[in-house]
């Protein structure tokens, strides 16, 4: 109707309004200007009742609405017959980042001539105008068919999974190629095969692992490109020889190494962290962590742990599987120094497995600290070496890159980190390297080889390397059942020890800023550490917390420092709160009680929803009564 309006020629605006009435016999405005430009004679009265086979006066009949419609449609392949291709998307591989989509299908314009069959005149004397071409039919049909053909097109790029995939519907398309050489199948990610020097330049897909809270992975199709070039190939080929003359230690053939998206890394690192099972562990040490002082009650501490893992990273191993990957990796000085750090840890891995089941045994779970200490210890390693590699190897293209790089900022988090992250990042790795190097001065990589066969202990033995040398070990604490005493409703939280870094890490780095001591009282009061345990049991309603934590210290002046910077910092944190105990000091705030006890070289620290609590904890632990 809208287009008759539009047209100034009156044979094309007489075939335009006879579509609308056709199309909607009951639009009077459509007759009334039809008849005012062709009057027709009075048409027959219909039947009242209809004929049988044909529609209803108050429906459309779809099946005979374009009986006079000229056939503008592709014809439909007969069966058996195979369909017409579809232009599709040509992606055009690239390596270490997304792969760019290119190319677009396109619909002939070109039009059929319209064939129409006159109607007998009424008045053969008057002849009737020539036609020029039912335009409004062609223009609806023409739609018509850019919506069928977007709807094919469409249809068939989504079950190929390039449209899904495109709008981030399944997991986003990136590079998981490997180097040449003997390889190990991956755990929890399947990738495609090693690289060969006549590499397919075809797209592929092949199934790769989802994370699932079960160490058993979910497969989910993901598209791949084809494995790197032969150049970053050579390129990552000579960087592990420079590792392996420096370190010392052999690889026969090349390990697995993947270059992946940051989403691929994301990936692969949840997968982790399924398989290590932290996922479970972080929302019991987030209560732990709370009572402890070291976050607040409203930090979200499994979020900020889990998401967002692969920010920042450009390369990382992962022991699950005993691969590097690398992400997007771009053949800069950046990517050659994070190379050579994740390599090493293979080497490390590779040369001396005990090192991963330190960290599934019976002892990491209930001792974070000395799986803290290892960590220290393996990370140590890796930045020794890289440094090495960095003074040795680095040419001045890779220094200037190194020197101009800056870290990305996190976005995958809106919080900001406790005040204890950033120090204990740095004690794992330049309090670890300083370990190692201390050991490397004293034997070179031989050295520290050894500490593989006697794993540190204690953070203790990482801040202070003789200690490790002289092999002063942690004092086993001995640690009640506080459930029998407590009676029905309380369940065991965490059960673990600080260790001497997050004992200073607790009183300087703490969540209320008020409360953290200076860092030089904070080192001197954790300084004589000896060894700790503490309990956390939580309430059946979840909102009453009680905390149970023992330190031995290694000399009565060491005891007497600690428990004079704990003071400080309590009466702080409980806002003076001071509860008259004769002889105890005690603090009471937001229906929390807690007092500090000593006896000798140990200290007791208990906070309970209330004196009488207190007093409960406190008869587990006869040596203060």
């Amino acid at each position: 109707m809208f287009l008759s309006y539009t047209l100034d020629d009156p044979s094309q605006k007489v075939d335009c309004l006879r579509q609308v009435i056709k199309i909607n016999p009951q639009n009077s405005e459509a007759r009334y200007t039809l008849e005012s430009l062709v009057p027709s004679p009075k048409p027959a009265t219909p039947p009242l009742n209809p004929a049988p086979g044909h529609p209803s006066p108050f429906t459309v009949d779809i099946s005979h609405a374009t009986d006079n419609i000229a056939e503008l449609k592709e014809p439909i392949p007969a069966q058996g017959q195979p369909p017409k291709t579809v232009p599709a998307f040509q992606e055009t591989p690239v390596v270490g980042g997304e792969t760019p989509l290119s190319g677009e299908g396109t619909t002939p314009a070109a039009s059929t001539p319209v064939k129409t069959v006159a109607k007998p005149p009424a008045k053969p004397e008057t002849p009737q105008p020539k036609r020029r071409g039912n335009l409004g039919i062609t223009c609806l049909m023409i739609v018509v068919i850019a919506i069928l053909f977007v709807i094919v097109v469409g249809g068939i790029l989504w079950k190929t999974g390039v449209l899904s995939g495109f709008f981030g519907l399944n997991q986003p398309s990136g590079v998981a190629t490997a180097t040449s050489g003997p390889t190990e199948t991956p755990l929890l990610l399947t990738l495609p095969p090693q690289w060969t020097d006549t590499p397919s330049p075809t797209l592929t897909f092949t199934p790769t692992d989802t994370p699932n809270p079960t160490p058993t992975p979910t497969e989910t199709p993901i598209p791949t490109i084809v494995p790197p070039d032969a150049t970053q190939i050579a390129d990552m080929v000579n960087l592990e020889k420079q590792v392996m003359n420096l370190r010392g230690l052999p690889w026969i053939g090349s390990p697995p190494v993947y270059v992946v998206s940051q989403d691929q890394a994301e990936n692969v690192l949840q997968s982790e962290v399924d398989w290590s099972g932290y996922r479970a562990k972080i929302v019991n040490q987030a209560k732990a962590f709370v009572v402890l002082g070291l976050i607040d009650p409203t930090f979200d501490l499994a979020k900020y742990s889990l998401t967002g893992l692969s920010e920042g990273q450009l390369g990382f191993f992962n022991p699950a599987d005993k691969t590097v990957y690398m992400v997007g990796y771009q053949f800069g000085g950046m990517d050659h120094l994070v190379f050579t750090h994740e390599f090493d840890h293979a080497l490390v891995v590779r040369g001396f497995p005990d090192i991963v089941r330190a960290y599934n045994d019976s002892i990491c779970p209930n001792d974070t600290q000395r799986c803290q200490a290892i960590q220290a210890l393996v990370e140590g390693d890796a930045a020794l070496l890289m440094a090495q590699w960095y003074n040795t190897y680095a040419s001045a293209s890779d220094k200037k890159d190194i020197g101009q790089y800056q870290i990305p900022f996190a976005t995958q988090t809106n919080q900001n980190p406790p005040p204890y992250v950033g120090p204990l990042s740095d004690f794992t790795n330049a309090t670890g390297e300083q370990f190692v190097l201390s050991l490397w001065q004293k034997g070179n990589w031989g050295k520290v080889n050894q500490a593989y066969d006697n794993l540190p202990a204690s953070t203790e033995q990482i801040l202070h390397p003789d200690k490790y040398l002289k092999a002063e070990q942690p004092v086993i604490m001995m640690v009640p059942d506080l459930l029998p005493s407590l009676g029905s409703g309380w369940t065991l939280v965490e059960s673990d020890s600080l260790g001497e870094l997050m004992t200073y890490l607790m009183l300087a780095y703490g969540a209320d800023t008020f409360a953290q001591i200076p860092q030089k009282d904070a080192l001197t009061a954790s300084a004589g550490w000896g060894g700790d345990h503490y309990l956390v049991y939580g309430s059946e309603t979840g909102d009453q917390t009680i905390l149970a934590a023992e330190w031995n210290w290694d000399t009565d002046k060491d005891a007497a420092e600690f428990l004079s910077s704990m003071t400080t910092y309590l009466n702080i944190r409980f806002r003076s709160g001071n509860v008259n105990q004769p002889g105890r000091d005690c603090w009471s705030l937001n229906n929390e009680t807690t007092c500090i006890f000593h006896t000798n070289r140990n200290t007791l620290w208990v906070i309970a929803p209330s004196m009488e609590t207190v007093n409960t904890v406190l008869s587990s632990y006869t040596a203060y009564s």
